[in-house]
């Protein structure tokens, strides 16, 4: 039942990666960004602005969270598979004393936005390439805030409990936004997840993609990693579980 309510696979229709399965690869996501994203096609400000116009969504969530959590505290913030990291962006012209490590599974992707003047600042800025599935964090050393949007559906379980035990080795908070699912909503899933496993997802012109997660489910993989969810805060389509050791 906990799994049922839980948990549920997602699926794309992206008929250019039909029966492929599983989450998309570094280089299939760096394939959908030239396609969708302007600053992979035109690497410049204004490349960036035209991206920033097409996900205001992203930059108003953002915007609603600098206004429910104070980061005034902190010293460097890491963003993990943030790109084009718009939510970071607002976060660091709110607050301009942070420093952040800007981070993502795409490296292609990664690599162009380093190239660009948009996040040049007096406080230090870095770029990387980060797998959360191999269980490597050290590029996130020194970060004692991280934020992580909507990237947990990619993850599987294993790999979000090695990113809570990395909180509790580091002391840092994890703000974790996922896409905020209701339990009616993770069964609806899990019943089409069956009929496309009965059917085949190639016929069904789906393809799996990653998980959903129950904000109970999430706070579960969180305590029995040897944190604790401080706050939830509920920001547009996300909930976000402010996550500290316990």
């Amino acid at each position: 039942m906990v799994s049922l309510l839980g948990k549920a696979c997602t699926y794309t229709a992206d008929r250019r990666q039909m029966g492929r399965g599983g989450p998309y690869s570094e280089k299939e996501w760096a394939q959908n960004r030239i396609a969708a994203e302007p600053f992979m096609r035109e690497r410049s400000a204004r490349g960036y602005r035209l991206t920033v116009y097409n996900d205001l969504d992203k930059t108003a969530a953002a915007q609603a969270l600098v206004g429910q959590f104070d980061f005034t505290s902190f010293h460097r913030l890491g963003d993990i598979g943030g790109v084009p990291f718009l939510q970071a962006m607002v976060i660091l012209d709110h607050y301009p004393h942070l420093a952040a490590t800007l981070t993502d599974y795409d490296g292609a992707s990664v690599a162009i936005l380093a190239e660009l003047e948009i996040f040049s600042s007096d406080r230090p800025r870095s770029f990387s390439q980060l797998d959360l599935e191999k269980g490597d964090f050290s590029t996130l050393d020194g970060c004692d805030v991280l934020t992580m949007w909507a990237v947990d559906y990619a993850l599987s379980d294993k790999a979000l409990s090695d990113l809570f035990h990395y909180v509790v080795q580091t002391r840092a908070t994890l703000l974790l936004a996922a896409l905020g699912t209701s339990p009616v909503g993770i069964a609806i899933k899990n019943l089409k997840s069956l009929v496309y496993q009965v059917i085949g997802e190639a016929r069904m012109g789906q393809r799996f993609h990653g998980w959903l997660r129950s904000d109970s489910y999430i706070d579960n993989l969180v305590a029995r990693a040897g944190c604790r969810t401080e706050r939830l805060v509920r920001i547009g389509g996300y909930s976000v579980h402010v996550i500290g050791a316990a």
